[in-house]
């Protein structure tokens, strides 16, 4: 095998690695933004739960005036009965006043369900600032672990880049020029095996005599298929 070919079999291979690593860097990364999310989901239902809580007790303490406002209103009219004089004007007066105390009697249930609904919320309220509590804890660890991780795999990817620099050195800049063309194009698969006469870039037969060929190892060969640069299969297990 052509000692070129050699160096872009290599360069083909801590290229995969480094893409493999790239990808589990953008993993974690996207791992770490969603811990983040999960915080944020949190505080966002607490922050509903607090509003909540705040226009419930602004409601309650709307309808404890209110309540307050009939028990004055009731008191006007039963002082007035006193100065009544017939009894057509007495009876409109407590018609008056059975309404009054009806709708405070309303207002009364409305009271009990708002101080109900009040004390529920507070529980949800400190419920969810444990929750949180926990969930921070538990994201710092877990960012902690990952931020480390992705340290790791930064320093393997920057290994990985300097190896890359030294072997492309080692490579003609016609060859470097053709091999990223072709890992462009290809998926990063810019060379490949031939085995059985099969290319295992596309899975396409080639000629039995450029296989024999091949198998010398002193020419450069392309699939005429996928264009990939070629190599054989038995030479690489050498």
């Amino acid at each position: 095998m052509k000692a070129e070919i050699k160096k872009l079999i290599e360069l083909q291979e801590v290229d995969k690695k480094n893409v493999d690593l790239q990808k589990k860097c953008a993993q974690l990364e996207k791992e770490i933004k969603e811990l983040q999310t999960e915080i944020d989901k949190a505080q966002t239902e607490q922050k509903t739960a607090e509003d909540r809580l705040s226009e419930t007790q602004k409601e309650h303490r709307r309808l404890e005036r209110e309540s307050e406002e009939k028990d004055v209103k009731i008191g006007k009219y039963k002082t007035q009965m006193l100065n009544l004089k017939t009894n057509k004007e007495y009876q409109a007066m407590q018609g008056e006043i059975k309404q009054e105390e009806a709708a405070k009697g309303a207002l009364e249930e409305s009271v009990i369900k708002a101080l109900d609904l009040i004390e529920e919320l507070q529980g949800k309220v400190k419920e969810n600032k444990e929750k949180i509590k926990a969930i921070e804890t538990n994201v710092g660890i877990q960012r902690k672990t990952k931020q480390d991780d992705l340290a790791q795999l930064q320093v393997q990817i920057n290994a990985g880049l300097e190896v890359r620099t030294r072997i492309a050195g080692e490579i003609s800049p016609r060859m470097i020029a053709e091999y990223t063309k072709l890992a462009q194009k290809r998926a990063g698969l810019a060379i490949a095996a031939v085995k059985n006469c099969t290319c295992q870039g596309c899975f396409i037969n080639i000629p039995a005599q450029d296989y024999e060929e091949l198998k010398v190892g002193d020419k450069i060969y392309f699939c005429s298929h996928c264009s990939r640069i070629l190599y054989w299969y038995g030479a690489k297990q050498a």
